[in-house]
């Protein structure tokens, strides 16, 4: 039977004596220093678990107000898991990365229908759920449950490694998992959750990727980095994958005072659900205009004359660098009384709607932006 190989690259000591020295001063320095966040101020494993979607490539600070929304809408797993897509999507609009929405509501539906609406409490059962992998099984067990489960992020990886000098590729699996290993053996069984987000809050506010503050860490006394001069080579630097240009046009198009959107109703794409103005990726030597154009006479059956380039708006998502060209668009042919939709679309996948309207629908960044820039000069454009 061949060897399994081992999670890291070199064996790493932690004995009982530095795991609980590390975990005393750890949580000695998050009980005086830890922030006031809405989250830390429950044991609520619904409030948990949201909270966890929100946070994974989002700042705190953009997160608060949008999680303190979401639960006045969905105050319990049932109230999210008996609303539609929709109405989540409505509500998380502007967070971004809207698959992690749909996930934990597809988990919410699953608690449910399978776990009789409670949150599971071991990491097996939450790794059941869709969305949550074993970071956030990890978070929600230890904060909620009080599981002495690892809750390794990329923080928590930061941590660790310059802690034992640990020059480890923090993108692969194996050395994740030996991560997650050793973090395990210096839990302490009795305040898991906080020792976890002890660590968490250390890579966020103190050893932080590029100018860590050594002067101010409670465990510079312990970091093997730290000994060795250079706590910043550690872990290694990660590949970053190339950003891809993605060019799109977007046509604002009005008639008597309302603008039409769509809604793309598919199970996959960077705006599936999601309502914003008919756009169209632009590639080849077309330009950008004549692809509008063609766009919305092939796909919406709607023939229009563009007015002018009014709008650029720029966004970036995952690893695609986002440029939107904004034209205003008049409607070659008025619409008959009472704006009837394009042949082949329903209220489901496109309505004409006025500013207001619009605004209560779930929009993703760059389609809020046009509204937002609509909203301020509605004195202008086609009729």
């Amino acid at each position: 039977m061949p060897k399994r190989k081992p999670a890291l690259r070199r064996t790493v000591h932690a004995p009982l004596s530095l795991a609980r020295r590390l975990a005393r001063d750890l949580l000695a320095w998050y009980d005086a220093e830890k922030r006031d966040l809405p989250w830390r101020r429950t044991r609520d494993p619904y409030a948990i678990l949201v909270s966890e979607f929100m946070l994974q490539q989002t700042q705190v600070a953009t997160v608060v107000p949008y999680y303190e929304r979401f639960l006045e809408r969905f105050p319990t797993v049932r109230a999210l898991a008996e609303s539609s897509e929709q109405e989540v999507l409505r509500h998380w609009a502007g967070l971004g990365y809207y698959g992690r929405a749909r996930n934990l509501h597809a988990a919410a539906r699953r608690i449910v229908a399978v776990c009789e609406g409670e949150v599971p409490r071991r990491v097996s059962d939450l790794l059941f759920l869709p969305g949550v992998g074993r970071y956030i099984a990890g978070a929600v067990a230890s904060i909620a449950f009080g599981v002495a489960a690892p809750a390794v992020d990329s923080n928590v990886v930061r941590v660790i490694c310059r802690l034992f000098a640990l020059d480890e590729n923090p993108a692969s699996a194996r050395a994740r998992r030996g991560l997650e290993e050793l973090v395990s053996r210096l839990i302490p069984a009795s305040r898991p959750g906080d020792f976890n987000q002890a660590l968490m809050e250390m890579g966020a506010r103190v050893c932080a990727p590029a100018s860590p503050r050594c002067g101010e860490c409670p465990l510079r006394a312990l970091c093997e980095g730290t000994r060795r001069g250079n706590p910043r080579a550690y872990p290694a630097p990660p590949r970053r994958p190339a950003m891809e240009a993605v060019e799109e046009a977007s046509a604002v198009v009005r008639a008597d005072g309302k603008y039409l959107v769509v809604c793309q109703r598919t199970k996959s794409g960077r705006y599936r659900n999601l309502w914003q103005f008919p756009h169209v990726e632009v590639t080849g030597e077309e330009a950008a205009s004549r692809a509008l154009q063609r766009y919305l006479r092939e796909t919406l059956h709607l023939s229009v004359r563009v007015v002018e380039e009014w709008a650029e708006v720029r966004h970036q998502v995952t690893h695609h660098r986002i440029r939107k060209r904004v034209y205003l668009c008049a409607l070659a042919r008025r619409p008959r009384a009472g704006r009837r939709l394009p042949k082949g679309l329903s209220d489901d996948t496109a309505r004409w709607a006025t500013v207001e309207e619009i605004g209560s629908l779930p929009l993703g960044a760059p389609d809020r932006r046009i509204l937002d820039l609509i909203a301020e000069g509605e004195d202008w454009g086609p009729v």
